[in-house]
């Protein structure tokens, strides 16, 4: 939540200040990477913390196969990241709250 929360303060000093370019183009950067890493952080993949929502939310009876399968979460997360997949499900997302911020 702290990643959201910066890029929505950073969205409001760019979109109220009237700051040198260059320094609108890092605050820019700042909350494109905040953005990005909130959302990598809530893929719902052990050991990140999107698997524990995930936890939260399943019934009973599929507690324990989500338990079974968080010892590959590490290797799904390297696939992931190595094989550039990872973007898929990160970038639109990151995309579309640039939209939602006013960029």
């Amino acid at each position: 939540f702290s990643n959201i929360l910066t890029a929505i303060v950073i969205a409001i000093a760019i979109h109220l200040l009237n700051l040198h370019p260059a320094v609108t183009s890092f605050l820019y950067a700042t909350m494109l990477f905040s953005l990005r890493l909130a959302f990598f952080n809530l893929l719902p993949v052990f050991p990140l913390d999107g698997s524990s929502v995930v936890y939260g939310f399943l019934p009973v009876n599929l507690l324990r196969q989500w338990e079974q399968l968080q010892s590959y979460g590490i290797y799904i997360l390297l696939f992931l990241i190595m094989t550039g997949t990872i973007g898929y499900f990160i970038f639109p997302l990151s995309e579309f709250s640039l939209l939602l911020l006013g960029f």
